[in-house]
């Protein structure tokens, strides 16, 4: 029977330090991390091209202006995110994130983008309600490619 206090440390026989795995866990944190951003473009790219085929399409028909609504709601969709992943980004500098301070400020955020989604398809009816479509595009869009990768780096590691 070993004598724990001149027993060989916790690492040394073999099996990982916690100060390896924490480092393996950082590794896989940032790789996902780094997927993820490249899914995010991806999936910008997608609603910058959807949106334009859309607009091309819809303006054939006789429908730019429905088509340009779906636009502007995917560009809606666009600048929300990036003022997530601001908030998010300099919640992270500072250090400890406030999950009640982000969940507060993405609620305003979405308040206010819904309010101006809204006035839009007041002000522009019949096809007013297109800038709903490009917004809930883009989410899903981002939330499929983004969330659905992260989800399957999660199982993974």
């Amino acid at each position: 029977m070993s004598d724990p206090v001149t027993s060989s440390p916790a690492g040394s026989a073999g099996g990982p330090t916690s100060e390896e795995t924490d480092r393996e866990v950082a590794s896989g944190t940032r790789q996902a991390l780094e997927q993820a951003a490249s899914k995010y473009n991806k999936a910008l790219l997608i609603a910058a091209v959807g949106g334009l085929a859309a607009l091309v399409v819809l303006a054939i028909f006789g429908y730019a202006d429905a088509g340009l609504l779906l636009c502007v709601g995917l560009g809606l969709g666009v600048v929300n995110s990036m003022l997530v992943q601001r908030s998010l980004a300099t919640s992270i500098e500072r250090g400890e994130p406030d999950r009640k301070g982000l969940t507060l400020g993405m609620l305003k955020r979405l308040v206010i983008v819904s309010a101006v989604a809204f006035a839009i398809a007041i002000v522009y009816p019949p096809h007013g309600w297109f800038v709903f479509l490009g917004l809930a595009t883009f989410q899903m869009l981002v939330m499929t490619m983004v969330f659905g990768s992260l989800v399957r780096e999660v199982r993974r590691g």
